[in-house]
């Protein structure tokens, strides 16, 4: 073995041991101020009440290979198929806390990354994810739909807001696995009724 492969050997094995050693420290993901410009979250299912399962079609739907890929079939209207998972891609909206509020001080700038349900939403802040009641983003404060005067239950401003998809995989009645990002267009998902 020559010194050069001696050094590259000696370099792989000391980026393994820090790999091991301190996980995720250099993740740049985790440790940036802003989120990416595009946030995924994997395996989640993205309103209250929301299962995964057996839905029914209610109209066409074009199945892809993956989010955003290449058509690989279709289901029908009225055809049951597998709901198996989901992921929402997001585009970070943007909110100023102008109102102190539990973490938050006034000034901070929260990323809204995506709805999960009952008022809650995914966030980003300081470079940590975190879910959140943000009930005031979807209109419902009482006398200030827009939250335009600061008020405790009305702590944050919007700037910018947040843009999302809801993929859905699943398996169709000829047994093909594909990508949706049309859920609205199947029923049985909410096991509330």
């Amino acid at each position: 073995m020559n010194s050069a492969s001696k050094y590259m050997k000696a370099g792989l094995i000391l980026l393994l041991w820090i790999g091991v050693v301190f996980p995720g420290s250099y993740d740049e993901a985790e440790s940036a101020d802003s989120p990416p410009e595009f946030y995924i979250s994997k395996n989640i299912c993205p309103f209250e009440c929301c299962s995964y399962g057996r839905w029914r079609a209610v109209g066409p739907v074009d199945l892809k290979d993956s989010p955003n890929g290449k058509l690989v079939g279709s289901v029908k209207k009225g055809e049951r198929v597998d709901a198996i998972t989901g992921e929402v891609h997001a585009k970070p909206g943007i909110l100023k806390v102008v109102v102190p509020f539990k973490q938050f001080k006034k000034g901070d700038t929260i990323f809204i990354l995506h709805y999960i349900g009952e008022g809650f939403f995914k966030y980003w802040h300081q470079g940590k994810v975190g879910e959140e009641e943000f009930i005031f983003l979807l209109n419902l404060a009482e006398d200030d739909p827009l939250c335009k005067i600061p008020r405790e239950d009305c702590w944050g401003q919007l700037q910018k807001a947040e843009e999302s998809v809801w993929w859905v995989q699943m398996k169709n009645a000829n047994g093909t696995v594909g990508w949706t990002d049309h859920p609205e267009l199947f029923g049985d998902k909410d096991s509330c009724g």
